[in-house]
């Protein structure tokens, strides 16, 4: 539709011909930009109790005792992050990449899963149901952080497909409209 709207000045049939073909070249970029953007708004809200993840599919609440498996990750500085956790009911979070506190995530569940409760001081059925739902006083909340450096491969990407896109306006030969932008933009379509 972009391409039509574009080309809809133009006069012939090379106008309908190089539409289509301006629409599939943009195509990786929409996808990666889908991809990328929605996820700026991601933010963790970790508790003493469970986290909250607010992403795209939703909003993902979760007790320590409701995780059944998670997967981790050695990131920079020898710290352990979370990168992924399977709850009981086979529900699955995935969290975004470059999402900040997954290390204060792990280190919470952590101190939740190896916790030394001696026997005479564990919970029973009664006092567990009695026990109120919330998920405790706020740890933190943090948010993805995505700086200049963390998007330049895009731009990489994108600086090369500028110009493909621009030779398709510049050039006038139909067949040069379609072979003269395909090595631009072969970065950008892998």
């Amino acid at each position: 539709m972009l391409g039509v709207a574009i080309f809809a000045g133009a006069t012939g049939w090379k106008a309908y011909v190089a539409a289509p073909f301006m629409a599939f070249l943009l195509f990786p970029l929409a996808f990666l930009l889908w991809r990328t953007l929605p996820s700026l708004r991601d933010e963790l809200t970790v508790f003493e109790k469970g986290f909250i993840y607010r992403s795209r599919p939703g909003l993902q609440t979760c007790r320590w005792e409701q995780i059944a498996d998670h997967t981790d990750i050695l990131d920079i500085g020898d710290r352990l992050k979370i990168t992924s956790i399977e709850k009981k009911g086979g529900e699955k979070i995935t969290f975004a990449y470059k999402m900040r506190g997954l290390d204060v995530l792990f280190h919470d569940l952590s101190e939740y899963e190896y916790a030394e409760i001696p026997d005479s001081e564990k919970a029973t059925e009664e006092d567990i149901a009695a026990q109120p739902k919330t998920l405790g006083a706020l740890v933190g909340t943090f948010r993805v952080k995505y700086s200049f450096i963390d998007l330049w491969p895009i731009f990489l990407l994108l600086f090369p497909a500028f110009f493909g896109v621009a030779c398709i306006f510049a050039l006038k030969d139909i067949a040069a409209k379609i072979l003269c932008p395909i090595p631009l933009m072969f970065p950008l379509i892998l």
